[in-house]
């Protein structure tokens, strides 16, 4: 991947979303005319000091996979150390977003466009609180592990 590209990636979340989805989704993804308006919009909130975006759709129109699991793959990719809750109303939809969220920080283009990995044999999911599941992930930045539980 071009070097310019993957600069690009980790400063715009629209095209960081676009080029991490693309393999995944495929045509389907390009074709929808909703991705535009709703990229648009999370691009705007993670670049403004806003703390709130509602988004109303039917189901199945990548809200959970744009909203959540970019968002928080991309965010831990800028900062390693950041602090994720993923609030959902099951429990198993809240470790599937984890697991989303541990496959795309383990596919090839987000190792090219972000030095954060994730740590080998790290438990994805720990606790529960107030129905809210904590997304731990054990990330390298490329000097150290961040978020690793003391001991």
């Amino acid at each position: 991947m071009n070097r310019d590209i993957r600069a690009y990636c980790r400063q715009k979340f629209e095209v960081f979303a676009r080029k991490i989805l693309q393999p995944a989704l495929g045509d389907f993804y390009n074709d929808s005319p909703y991705t535009k308006p709703i990229l648009f919009e999370l691009d705007k909130f993670i670049t403004s000091s806003s703390n709130r975006l509602i988004i109303n759709m039917p189901p199945r129109h990548l809200k959970t996979t744009l909203c959540t699991v970019c968002v928080a793959s991309w965010q831990l990719g800028r900062n390693p150390s950041a602090r994720i809750i993923i609030a959902t109303y099951s429990e198993s939809l809240a470790k599937d977003i984890v697991r989303d969220v541990r496959r795309i920080m383990k596919t090839r283009i987000y190792r090219q466009i972000f030095a954060t990995r994730v740590e080998k044999g790290a438990r994805s999911v720990v606790g529960v609180r107030n129905n809210c599941w904590r997304l731990a992930l054990w990330c390298y930045d490329g000097r150290q592990w961040r978020n690793r539980p003391r001991r």
